[in-house]
């Protein structure tokens, strides 16, 4: 005698809402790190928009200084940028 059992699982709904809430807690507690840490450092309360134009102005440096086998107009546009990183970390901080 042959017995046939059904067995149902709850289908797991995605909620993209949710998804979205942890990818963009996972990306930011970095930077979050970081802000605390330029806060204590610099003596003052950062925001987060200016703890990311102090990231942009250490990869411009990073990438103005290290690259020793770059041509010269990368390494115009290089230093071009971590002037204008410099200019808008000294306007907004």
């Amino acid at each position: 005698m042959e017995k046939n059992m059904m067995i149902s699982t709850p289908t797991p709904s995605i909620d993209l809402k949710t998804m979205w809430q942890k990818l963009t807690a996972t990306v930011k507690s970095p930077i979050e790190w970081l802000r605390i840490y330029y806060s204590s450092v610099c003596g003052k309360t950062l925001s987060m928009g200016q703890t990311l134009l102090l990231i942009n102005a250490q990869l411009a440096f990073i990438s103005a200084a290290f690259p020793a086998d770059l041509p010269l107009i990368a390494r115009l546009g290089c230093c071009t940028w971590l002037l204008a990183s410099l200019k808008l970390c000294r306007d907004k901080i």
